[in-house]
């Protein structure tokens, strides 16, 4: 990743650097917010590490960093800080908190959630559109939504899951068995989605095989993997379904929390063994 740290500290911001890019990222070091603000403008950053110091409030400056992205991604941002908190981070218009000194091994994990984050929003804000079907919306228009659910985490605070479900063997079907089989495969996937779902769940298309699940403002600490476990007993029927046409159908589900990107929940349909393909 293009990694920028913004802090004052110098020996702070060396040895930061040198953790990042002993890990392989590229890394730019930045002691003056004025300065920061003009490389944010200049260049495309994916991550953006800040010790808002000697400001004890860190949304002023990072108001200012959403004001100076350039036509690029929004970068997710880290909070530098001896002792907040991960909600303190969010309500300040961070995606996470790293706490320093900085530890290896979450830094390491810390980065794995921004690059999942990354990777969803650049898929989701690619330019290419696909269409609406059923009840499932187009991409271009579940990403305004998206968008906006990140905004109000970040404004309000308010916690949200996406779920990710992707028909695996799709590509290899298109290939090995042809259009119509494949395609035979999809539209089952499609409508049982399209049945699942709650009329307040928010269903968007990715991509030709992968669908999102908005889950916004869980009404109890369960309520995503309570979701989880509902989709793969639903679509494990689908899968296992006697007499099908199509293909079996390999199905992989997640759930990402956001605005922090981390993995929150997984499992795979056909469900062989549950204690290893449902990860809590």
């Amino acid at each position: 990743m293009e990694i920028l740290v913004i802090d004052k500290e110098p020996l702070a911001g060396q040895l930061i650097q040198a953790r990042l890019e002993e890990m392989g990222h590229n890394v730019d070091v930045e002691p003056s917010k004025k300065a920061a603000l003009i490389k944010i403008k200049e260049w495309d950053f994916d991550c953006i590490l800040l010790d808002p110091a000697p400001l004890v409030e860190a949304k002023p400056v990072v108001f200012n960093i959403w004001k100076n992205v350039g036509s690029g991604a929004m970068p997710y941002i880290f909070l530098l800080s001896k002792n907040a908190t991960q909600s303190e981070a969010i309500e300040a218009g961070c995606n996470d908190v790293l706490l320093k000194p900085l530890d290896v091994d979450t830094l390491k994990e810390k980065l794995e959630n921004a690059q999942r984050h990354i990777d969803i929003c650049r898929q989701l804000d690619d330019g290419r559109d696909v269409q609406a079907s059923h009840d499932i919306m187009g991409k271009l228009s579940f990403n305004k939504v998206f968008l906006s659910t990140n905004d109000r985490a970040f404004r309000y605070g308010e916690e949200s899951f996406l779920v990710l479900i992707t028909l695996e063997n799709y590509a290899e079907t298109l290939k090995n068995q042809g259009r119509g089989k494949a395609l035979s495969m999809l539209d089952g996937l499609v409508t049982e989605i399209s049945y699942m779902c709650r009329k307040c769940d928010l269903v968007g298309r990715v991509d030709i095989e992968k669908f999102a699940i908005l889950l916004q403002r869980p009404k109890y600490e369960t309520e995503p993997t309570d979701a989880l476990a509902r989709f793969t007993k639903i679509l494990d029927v689908l899968a296992k379904a006697p007499g099908s046409q199509a293909p079996t159908p390999h199905i992989s589900i997640k759930v990402i929390r956001t605005p922090i990107g981390s993995l929150h929940a997984e499992s795979s349909v056909p469900v062989r063994h549950t204690a290893e393909t449902l990860t809590i």
